[in-house]
């Protein structure tokens, strides 16, 4: 089990250091490991699709290669456990994270943020009455709580992070970022896009993210 997990975050950690993030840390818990990467610095949406996709594709990797050399049953069993598992889109499970990466190209991340919290909520209720139902074990219990905390604690400081992505925005400026031109009829800074450099038109005139943010931000 912890050959796969090593596998998985080296998977991770491969294409971190290919796209040249920096790694802050990496914590080890109970069910796996941590990296901590300055990925969430004003990065694209198809950078960190790359990145977290990264585990799942090693993982999927060692399924393959499962079919043609002598693998014990065990770590047959265990990748295609930590596969199934890791997809969910329950926070801050690499599923999560995935689509969360590819809604936000269609959707200000705002609402991208309260969308995922209320699917990573239904799918740990799903997750929970499957562990009761099939009598899972008192670890898959104790997990469960646990990403029930986190998820709390995501929809509880969205407000807090928010804030902190558009402070990203601003400290880390990347001219790589794809233009991308928000609606001014509602409340400017919530259709903010992540992974884009937002504008908008305002009396024939291009106001970009950075005088926004500003603004509202610190007014």
């Amino acid at each position: 089990m912890l050959l796969i997990l090593f596998f998985h975050e080296i998977g991770h950690l491969i294409f971190i250091k290919l796209k040249k993030l920096e790694v802050i840390s990496i914590t080890i818990l109970p069910f796996g490991c941590y990296i901590n990467c300055n990925i969430d610095k004003n990065k694209t949406n198809e950078e960190e699709l790359i990145i977290y996709s990264a585990g799942v594709f090693i993982n999927i990797i060692l399924l393959i290669l499962g079919l043609f050399l002598p693998f014990s049953d065990s770590f047959k069993t265990f990748n295609i456990i930590l596969l199934i598992f890791n997809i969910l889109p329950i926070y801050p499970l690499d599923g999560f994270m995935i689509i969360t990466s590819i809604l936000s190209n269609f959707m200000p991340y705002k609402k991208v943020m309260k969308l995922m919290g209320i699917i990573s909520l239904l799918f740990l209720i799903l997750l929970t009455f499957i562990t009761v139902f099939f009598h899972l074990g008192l670890n898959s219990i104790l997990f469960t709580i646990y990403l029930f905390k986190l998820t709390i604690d995501y929809l509880r400081y969205q407000k807090k992070n928010f804030k902190s992505f558009l402070l990203s925005k601003i400290l880390y400026p990347n001219n790589r970022l794809q233009n991308k031109k928000i609606n001014n009829d509602t409340l400017i800074i919530d259709n903010i896009y992540k992974g884009k450099n937002n504008y908008y038109i305002l009396e024939n005139k291009l106001i970009y993210e950075e005088e926004i943010i500003k603004f509202l931000l610190f007014q």
